[in-house]
């Protein structure tokens, strides 16, 4: 089956690429080990890009790391922003558990 259009825009070299993936360019692939550890400890997860791109590519399951929601009031404190996170990156999104 012929890729459209759009499906060719959105193919990204991530072993060439240096910025950390935008909200629009996510897809099941990347989400699906965050839902997987969602699934397991049935907490919300909070995404930010990872740092492995470019020459540290690992594979799109890689593009995406999480950490357990807390309840935040205010400003993001540092320490529950993932150590494989992308240097200085701000939360994506945040997926809730099934209820």
């Amino acid at each position: 089956m012929p890729r459209t259009k759009n499906q060719q825009e959105k193919a990204v070299n991530w072993r060439e690429r240096t910025t950390p993936v935008q909200p629009g360019e996510i897809t099941d692939a990347m989400l699906a080990p965050v839902r997987r550890r969602q699934r397991e400890n049935r907490l919300p997860q909070t995404v930010f890009p990872s740092k492995y791109l470019g020459p540290g590519f690992k594979g799109i399951d890689c593009l995406l790391v999480s950490a357990a929601a807390p309840l935040l009031d205010g400003e993001l404190p540092e320490s529950i922003r993932p150590r494989d996170a992308a240097e200085g990156s701000m939360p994506i999104l945040t997926l809730l558990p099934p209820s």
